[in-house]
């Protein structure tokens, strides 16, 4: 349970049971420890009094809010996580509405770096926010899309073709997938020829 506080100081959860086991076991210590405790991350078992940090529900929310102005989406992500654990009714609404934008937004500059398997966690954290959210799903698919035609390069052209063919039509412009398309084709057309099918080599070239 320190382990989760020096992870997430607002863990509620671990800090009532960590009491709990401290009343149980350490009758003496109880008092040295403070809600929303920050211990420090190179110590197991702090040897003096540690500094006890309170985040206020509203000072959370404003860092937060300053990340998600700043762009910064994994900072703000977090801190509206942190923000959710400390309190879940507090200002849900807005909390919730910048949670999901923040988490679709930093799928989208996951994309952008190549990052695509982060991306789709984030667009699936965005979703069970918004399951209704028609934007994020194509999004969602066309990355998925994509991630299945790498990870059959080689493997499987019909399979690449089929996926990167689907993503085209939807959106001509997405990523790389035109020229990838036109090498996918080109390889696969290689294939058939090494296997004498030239009619359907044609077709691929």
């Amino acid at each position: 349970f320190e382990q989760v506080l020096r992870l997430d100081p607002g863990n509620m959860q671990a800090q009532q049971r960590l009491q709990s086991l401290q009343t149980t076991t350490e009758p003496t210590s109880v008092a040295s420890v403070a809600p929303l405790l920050l211990v420090p991350p190179d110590e197991a078992v702090p040897t003096a009094t540690p500094i006890s940090v309170v985040l206020a529900t509203d000072e959370l929310f404003s860092q937060a809010q300053t990340a998600f102005d700043q762009k910064q989406w994994e900072q703000a992500v977090q801190m509206f996580d942190r923000l959710v654990g400390l309190d879940p009714n507090y200002r849900s609404k807005d909390v919730q509405a910048m949670r999901f934008d923040a988490l679709r937004q930093q799928g989208l500059a996951l994309v952008a770096d190549e990052r695509y398997e982060e991306a789709l966690r984030a667009l699936d954290q965005a979703l069970a926010l918004d399951p209704e959210a028609s934007e994020v799903k194509a999004e969602r698919e066309l990355v998925a899309l994509y991630v299945d035609a790498l990870g059959l390069w080689r493997l499987d052209w019909a399979r690449v073709v089929q996926d990167l063919e689907t993503i085209k039509q939807q959106r001509p412009a997405f990523l790389d997938v035109g020229q990838r398309l036109a090498l996918a084709n080109d390889a696969w057309g290689d294939a058939l020829s090494k296997q004498g099918q030239w009619c359907l080599a044609a077709e691929r070239y």
